[in-house]
């Protein structure tokens, strides 16, 4: 079987590059996403008042693909929120207002919604949000499970989000229902769920740990009161891996490798294959605002909705083109810039060299994050 074949002779390979990495360094600071943090604070000191909140980014990429698995695009545009934010009591926040999300050259909006979030927090460590949720900041998925680009064109997501901290573990929950159904439509229910774990050797504080993420994605479409006429597909992603880091001076250095797997368990046939695997190196260096570093990748048959293009080994979009194996090294770079508390500008660069077709793919971007809080009145006092 192709996927037990491939894990199989990963073993070995896994085993090797893990002790090279200890030894060697890399810095993965962070998933792009989590740096692109524009989600507020938890502020239990703000009890009784009301804040206006603007969240806002901006954006031009410029995706250019030459392997013929993957297809490119440019992004320029922005996506803006208004919202009222307001802290009942120490435990619950609530934040009500309008998204918006439009295209450079195009007239009109390509998404305007409300926007309606509420955080409460029974413990310090346990958090709980329904309505909007923080998809992007907390989760910490690969980019061949999740790509960074649907910060750009998927700025909201709603449904439920659990989440646990502690010194030694960190554990989130969530569900994005995308599309909701009622009786007789036309269409599928669509959602995303997922888990996503970090297990931690070591006390998080220290100069240097070993950490075990461990992230379970997946994605329906299907429903029983729809006429949509269409089978029913759930489509699995999983990433097992090992990381450690450490620090050198104002150099921070972290090792990472994962093994990812895709499962078909509706056995939709929707893609060309129901099972697939791969295995993930990264390797970067952290100084100051400036990451820089490279990558391997080597897959049999790897899918995810949501995942990267580049690490696909079949796109709908593409659907004649269907590459059982790849192999891809690539440099990934990134620079942000503070302005003020407000703003963040970052410069984006990564190239990325298809071994298997022998083709250069890359991409730069820019975007410019705001975030501002406005204090407007106080509704009530704290109880002394």
């Amino acid at each position: 079987m192709a996927t037990g074949s491939l894990i199989k002779g990963y073993k070995m390979r896994l085993f090797a590059t893990i002790v090279v990495l200890f030894f060697m360094g890399n810095a993965l600071a962070q998933p792009k996403l989590m740096n692109y943090r524009v989600w507020s604070d938890f502020k239990p000191e703000r009890v009784g008042d009301l804040y206006i909140r603007i969240e806002n980014s901006n954006f031009f990429d410029n995706y250019e693909y030459s392997s013929p698995h993957a297809v490119g695009q440019t992004l320029i545009g922005a996506w803006g929120r208004i919202m009222g934010e307001y802290y009942f009591n120490e435990q619950l926040k609530m934040q009500v207002g309008v998204n918006g999300l439009k295209y450079t050259g195009r007239e009109t909006f390509s998404n305007i919604s409300e926007w309606f979030s509420v955080e409460y927090r029974p413990y310090p460590k346990l958090h709980l949000l329904l309505g909007n949720i923080d998809y992007y900041s907390v989760l910490g998925l690969p980019e061949p499970m999740y790509d960074p680009t649907l910060f750009s064109i998927k700025p909201i997501n709603r449904g439920l989000q659990i989440a646990f901290f502690d010194r030694y573990a960190d554990a989130k929950l969530w569900l994005d229902w995308e599309q909701f159904i009622v009786q007789g439509d036309i269409f599928q229910e669509i959602f995303t769920a997922g888990i996503s774990t970090e297990i931690k050797l070591n006390d998080s504080i220290s100069n240097w740990g070993i950490i075990f993420p461990i992230h379970m994605l997946g994605r329906h479409h299907g429903g029983e009161i729809d006429n949509a006429g269409n089978s029913i597909e759930s489509l699995m992603n999983y990433s097992f891996g090992v990381k450690s880091y450490f620090w050198i001076h104002d150099v921070k250095l972290v090792s990472s490798v994962s093994l990812l797997m895709f499962n078909d368990i509706t056995k939709s046939y929707r893609q060309p294959f129901i099972k697939g695997s791969a295995l993930y190196v990264k390797s970067m260096a952290l100084y100051k605002n400036l990451q820089f570093g490279g990558l391997y990748w080597t897959s049999d048959n790897y899918f995810a909705p949501h995942g990267h293009p580049i690490y696909q080994s079949y796109t709908s979009l593409k659907p004649s083109q269907w590459f059982e194996k790849q192999k891809i090294i690539a440099i990934q770079s990134d620079y942000h810039i503070n302005i003020g508390k407000a703003a963040k500008l970052f410069i984006e660069a990564d190239v990325w060299y298809d071994l298997k077709h022998k083709k250069n793919n890359f991409s730069t971007g820019l975007k410019l994050i705001i975030m501002e809080d406005f204090f407007v009145r106080k509704i009530k006092k704290q109880n002394p």
